[in-house]
């Protein structure tokens, strides 16, 4: 049971900076909600990392742009 919380915790934090960094881009680039996670997918896939991986470098200005 702990262990399950522990988990849905950890996704909650990780739909919070995938969707941080969706405003991000959207504030930034223009994006609409839909471009802005079309571009988080194919930077990360690109990138060979996963899509939260990818948020946090777009949210600490790391990204390749």
């Amino acid at each position: 049971e702990m262990q399950r919380s522990l988990v849905g915790s950890e996704m909650c934090k990780e739909t919070e900076v995938i969707k941080a960094a969706k405003l991000k881009l959207m504030d930034d680039n223009g994006f609409d909600e839909q471009g802005a996670h079309r571009y988080l997918q194919k930077k990360s896939m690109d990138n060979g990392i996963n899509i939260v991986e990818m948020a946090y470098m777009i949210l600490e200005h790391t990204a390749l742009f």
